[in-house]
């Protein structure tokens, strides 16, 4: 710029000036730049960018168009909505005014808390509500907070609010800290905070996970009895089903035990019965004698027996009367052999003749001497 004529332009936004909104530029004998905008003056010394507001003198920041000049002693008048600034030395260096951020008020869970460097308070729910303010009001809009709640956040956070808020703190000690930000002069407070410690709730405490611990060890220990308790209900009643099983079984053997007895002694029966009617079969039922079934059996044995040796047979046949009870008897008495040695191994068949048919044969041997029963 020379003079009123402008040589070269650079675009500038803020935060490098105060604002956007330029009201006149002007340049001093120095070479300098002045730009007035509607919140404040800011000044280019060939080098940095400086700002000047109400901090640093001037009545207000709303510059008005085209007000400046030079004076002949170097310097420099600002006209304003609120009248006339004059700053002296443009050449001295503009007052840092420190920065001085303060937390005015905690509140959790609509409970307003104390502040004070160190704290505790039971856990809720709610928020926590941090306010703040920085005490130098003369820097205006150019401040920003910077804050974290260490324990929580992983880095600093920005805010043009004075108030931020933490929702479901968890239980344990939190550090918050606060920077205040002057973003125009690029100036830095110490930081402040203060130090929660914030108590679990009932449920999160050792105690609780004790009893919870021992309710579910009492829950354990209470299925594993009623298991035991169903199993030896369901083993006693095994038994009880083994053992009427068992009792069951034995009574059908038992049972079988009887029946096989019964049969076994009826199936003696029916071979003595059958013993006896094959005797009455084969003998007379006055005399007892063989009767003429019997002997013609043992007469067609004899036979037999002779054709398959090719022995010969001797037949004797005897009409033995008595006058005892006035009964006839004939019996058939077979000669034991004719010829020993033309028919070796034949057996007499009179062994078929019940032993009182040869009584009776030998009581009557007066009749046939000589012949053997």
């Amino acid at each position: 710029m020379t003079g009123a004529h402008v040589e070269q332009l650079t675009s500038l936004v803020s935060p490098v000036i105060g604002s956007n909104n330029i009201l006149f530029a002007y340049r001093d004998h120095r070479g300098w730049i002045w730009l007035g905008t509607d919140h404040g003056i800011d000044r280019f010394d060939g080098q940095s960018w400086r700002h000047f507001d109400t901090s640093d003198g001037p009545i207000t920041n709303d510059i008005n168009q085209a007000a400046v000049y030079e004076d002949v002693d170097g310097s420099l008048w600002f006209g304003t909505s609120h009248g006339l600034s004059h700053l002296l030395d443009p050449t001295r260096r503009p007052l840092q005014t420190a920065l001085h951020p303060l937390v005015t008020g905690l509140s959790l869970g609509g409970h307003i808390l104390p502040v004070s460097p160190s704290m505790q308070t039971d856990w809720s729910a709610a928020p926590l509500v941090i306010r703040f303010v920085d005490l130098d009001y003369t820097h205006g809009r150019n401040i920003v907070f910077r804050f974290r709640l260490r324990g929580l956040d992983a880095g600093w956070s920005t805010t043009t609010e004075h108030e931020v808020r933490y929702a479901d703190l968890p239980a344990g000690t939190l550090h918050f800290e606060l920077v205040a930000v002057d973003t125009v002069k690029g100036s830095l407070s110490a930081p402040v905070g203060f130090t929660i410690s914030i108590r679990a709730p009932w449920w999160r405490r050792w105690w609780f996970y004790g009893l919870c611990a021992l309710a579910l060890t009492a829950v354990l220990v209470g299925t594993w009895q009623a298991r035991v308790r169903m199993l030896l209900h369901s083993q006693r009643r095994l038994e009880e089903m083994v053992s009427e099983r068992t009792a069951e079984i034995a009574q059908a053997n038992s049972k079988l035990k009887h029946q096989a007895s019964d049969m076994q002694h009826q199936s003696k029966e029916l071979e003595r019965q059958a013993r006896e009617l094959q005797r009455l079969a084969m003998s007379d039922v006055v005399t007892g004698l063989a009767n003429r079934r019997a002997i013609m059996d043992a007469f067609e044995e004899a036979v037999m027996m002779a054709l398959r040796l090719k022995a010969p047979l001797a037949v004797l046949l005897c009409d033995i009367a008595t006058s005892r009870r006035s009964t006839k008897a004939s019996v058939i008495l077979q000669v034991t052999r004719c010829s020993p040695a033309s028919a070796p191994g034949l057996e007499p068949s009179s062994a078929r003749l019940r032993r009182s048919d040869a009584m009776a044969a030998r009581s009557s041997s007066s009749s046939c001497p000589g012949i053997r029963t």
